[in-house]
């Protein structure tokens, strides 16, 4: 059923901002500024929904600015709505069509859309943190490579690659504070992190996830975080399953890597030795291996129990 709220659609930038209503051809263009938005959305007459692709942070302060008024807030897959613009009359690419085409997307899915919730500041600085950790991590990595190749300067390199050592040494004090100063959420925290896997990073960022978003079943964390498989099949034909990637790839690495760990556990091996035994590849049975942790921790999350290496091994 469709909803009776008029709806909007926004092309997020640095400047401007363009807005579309659904079934209008005329757009309004504005200044990417508290002001000049909060103004706009005070002209709307009552609640109205709102959409706008995600990206990176253009599109966050209308986003909280309209969720505050009470309005419907929607922040969209870019490529999901890419592809429902393909599928339309809609032709090329502007800022106008695409304001356009994100308001008719949201006016006929928005019953299967999830509505926006605004992180607090803690949760954006956890999540801000771990993502500068990864590029941190990833540049250490690159160093060490390039090290290799030189026949020089390895004393300076080394002293490049300590500081960067350093630097995430600092940034996991600051998470491991921020978990701790709220109850709640170091809670969760230290729940997640005694199933055999899931360590320090993983622990930070599943609490963080589900300490801000109340999911009430497994698979759509799995679909949230893009481990769900897209079946691609067609009369006898059945097609290769894929991921469907959605959501933010740094919570597929930090599962990933947890599923890399956990096959060499007591507890996990046998699953991943009994995936690998149906004809599953290396990477295939790391991959259902995460997806299984993932439910373990969403399930110990959302029921408050503590992790029993027993009740898993009967399921």
């Amino acid at each position: 059923m469709q909803s009776q709220l008029l709806c909007w659609g926004a092309d997020c930038h640095k400047e401007p901002v363009v807005l579309a209503l659904d079934g209008e051809t005329e757009v309004t263009t504005l200044q990417n500024r508290v002001k000049v938005l909060k103004r706009w959305l005070a002209s709307l007459s009552g609640p109205v929904a709102i959409a706008m692709e995600s990206s990176g942070r253009y599109h966050v302060m209308l986003a909280n600015l309209a969720h505050k008024l009470g309005h419907a807030v929607f922040v969209l897959d870019p490529k999901r709505v890419r592809r429902y613009a393909q599928s339309t009359a809609f032709r090329g690419k502007t800022d106008r069509i695409d304001a356009c085409v994100i308001a008719r997307f949201l006016a006929r899915e928005q019953d299967g859309l999830r509505r926006y919730v605004p992180p607090t500041p803690e949760q954006r600085r956890i999540d801000s943190l771990l993502r500068r950790r990864h590029k941190l991590d990833v540049i250490r990595q690159q160093l060490a490579d390039v090290a290799k190749l030189l026949h020089g300067n390895r004393a300076e390199m080394r002293r490049v690659r300590e500081q960067l050592k350093v630097l995430i040494q600092a940034i996991d004090r600051s998470l491991k504070a921020l978990i701790t100063r709220d109850h709640a959420l170091a809670e969760r925290y230290q729940r997640l992190c005694r199933v055999p896997g899931i360590g320090p990073l993983n622990g930070t960022a599943l609490a963080n996830l589900f300490h801000r978003i109340d999911f009430q079943a497994a698979d759509p964390v799995v679909a949230f975080v893009g481990l769900d498989p897209r079946p691609h099949d067609s009369g006898q034909h059945r097609g290769k399953r894929r991921l469907t990637k959605h959501g933010h790839p740094e919570y597929r690495r930090l599962l990933h890597n947890a599923a890399m760990s956990a096959r060499k556990t007591p507890l996990w091996k046998p699953y991943y030795e009994r995936s690998i035994a149906r004809g599953l590849a290396s990477t295939e049975a790391l991959v259902d291996l995460a997806r299984r942790i993932l439910r373990t921790a969403w399930a110990l999350d959302h029921h408050q129990r503590e992790f029993d290496p027993g009740r898993l091994r009967v399921a």
